[in-house]
């Protein structure tokens, strides 16, 4: 019996789990994983660690913690994740200023290398043609942000033969980023392709379509799971869509990803590169913060652009079940009668080529902020904006003509392009803080069709009294009758200008 008890002693003891330390005293552990699958790049973590001073090391360590495990999910990781970020765009402290001739024991100094290494490095030529000759050469910025290069390539794994290969194709830079960021996927595009259950030709025309680089070569192995299973995903929606259908909206995706990513590299431009680069730091510290930033950000913003997707799906969903419903039945319940109208900027496609994705955004909310300013003394109010455009109501139609004409002035003030404006009135359904039915249709085509500085209505059953216009300082002018995109026959219209 006691025998038998040491024995199941001996058991328990053997297969008891050992505690899990989730973050070892010497950085983050890569098996850290967070709730939704993501895991901070064990590479961009390391990089941060060595190039942030010490007194913020400790500070960014401690809040990785909670923000691998929660994403920023939780108010906790949210807090994690707004401290990370915070210390990671401060710039570095008691930065020495960078000589302009440096010797080799100089730049091993501030690369923490001897000075022997360091020669040979520039025997190699991997810093670079020092600026000085003779029996001691020199070197300027240059030749420390190649030693710094090195000197992160070198730590995290890159063989000697492959850096030099590297340094003369002038690769040095590309592979850092792609240390810092991961490394490589591991798999080749048939690979791929194999794996996902797709033809060749559907991944080379959904990897065009998202706006990526042209397709690598058979046999460079740059891909990851993460194409496997975007591309099993669209496979699958094969079966409901044909392959241009899934073209097509994966090239409206790509196009909306590079929008997200212009504005956030304009943003660290702004607030970090700057920075950072006017406090003394490095080329190479700047791109492996900017790498880290990159790596934190991606899987938080997840849910939020997924909550994107899903309420833009859940609106457009509502307006087209309504609308068909309305055409089927000839209405629908729970009605409001009001004048409804869409505001949008005339060439903003072509304006934005102009301008990069912060001053077009800054655009649209000066173009906001006129129609919160112009609307409530007109008797209108702002439904939502949608990019370009504002979408408003008002008791009727020339309370609704009135505001739209105070905003197109407002707008042309403020520096805004032209808007073009088209307004209904009828019955809609109010559901969800937003407006739906034939009406709020209309009313966005007639938009759709009018020319810069133009006002168009739906000319309504019942006309309107002359005195109506003429207090708000508006004439209204038959404008024919125009086919709109979307809605049957041709509807009868109004244009509106301001004056007698």
């Amino acid at each position: 019996m006691v025998a038998t008890r040491k024995t199941a002693a001996a058991t328990r003891k053997r297969a008891a789990p050992k505690p899990r330390q989730e973050f070892p005293h010497d950085g983050p552990s890569s098996e850290v994983v967070s709730l939704t699958g993501k895991h901070i790049s064990q590479a961009a973590m390391n990089l941060a660690m060595r190039v942030i001073p010490d007194e913020l090391l400790r500070d960014i360590t401690a809040a990785s913690a909670p923000l691998t495990r929660y994403s920023g999910v939780t108010k906790v990781g949210a807090t994690a994740l707004s401290r990370g970020l915070k210390l990671l765009a401060q710039p570095p402290a008691g930065h020495r200023p960078v000589a302009d001739d440096m010797t080799a024991a100089e730049i091993g100094e501030r690369v923490d290398r001897p000075a022997a290494t360091i020669s040979k490095w520039a025997r190699a030529g991997l810093l670079g043609p020092p600026k000085t000759s003779g029996r001691v050469r020199k070197w300027g910025r240059g030749g420390l942000e190649n030693a710094r290069l090195v000197d992160y390539l070198l730590r995290h794994g890159t063989g000697w033969e492959e850096l030099l290969a590297d340094a003369h194709a002038n690769r040095l830079p590309q592979l850092v980023l792609t240390r810092a960021l991961g490394g490589q996927g591991g798999l080749t595009r048939a690979q791929v392709v194999k794996r996902a259950g797709v033809s060749d030709e559907m991944a080379t025309s959904i990897w065009r379509a998202l706006g990526a680089a042209a397709p690598a070569e058979a046999d460079e192995a740059v891909y990851s799971t993460a194409e496997v299973e975007a591309l099993r995903l669209l496979a699958a929606l094969s079966s409901m869509y044909s392959e241009d259908d899934l073209t097509e909206v994966t090239s409206v995706v790509g196009r909306a990803m590079h929008e997200v990513a212009e504005a956030v590299l304009e943003l660290f431009r702004r607030r970090v590169a700057q920075p950072f680069a006017e406090a003394g730091g490095g080329d190479l510290e700047l791109m492996l913060r900017l790498a880290t930033v990159i790596d934190i950000t991606v899987p938080t913003v997840g849910p939020l652009l997924e909550l994107a997707l899903r309420r833009q799906l859940e609106a457009s969903s509502r307006a087209e079940t309504i609308l068909r419903y309305e055409e089927a039945t000839g209405g629908i319940g729970g009605q409001v009668e009001l004048a409804v109208g869409f505001a949008d900027i005339v060439g903003f496609t072509a304006a934005s080529s102009r301008m990069n994705v912060l001053e077009v955004s800054k655009m649209a909310e000066t173009f906001l902020r006129a129609a919160e300013a112009v609307f409530p003394e007109n008797g209108a109010r702002i439904v939502k904006s949608i990019g370009d455009a504002v979408m408003f109501t008002a008791p009727d139609i020339p309370s609704a003509c009135a505001a739209a004409a105070a905003l197109i002035e407002a707008a042309g003030k403020a520096g805004v392009p032209p808007l073009r404006i088209g307004i209904a009135y009828g019955p809609m359904l109010r559901a969800y803080a937003d407006y739906f039915g034939r009406t709020v249709n209309i009313a966005s085509r007639l938009s759709d069709v009018a020319k810069a500085g133009e006002i168009l209505v739906l000319r309504p059953e019942k006309e309107i009294r002359e005195g109506a216009w003429r207090d708000r300082r508006l004439s209204a002018r038959d404008a024919g009758r125009k086919r709109l995109r979307g809605v049957d026959g041709r509807v009868p219209v109004l244009r509106i200008t301001r004056g007698a």
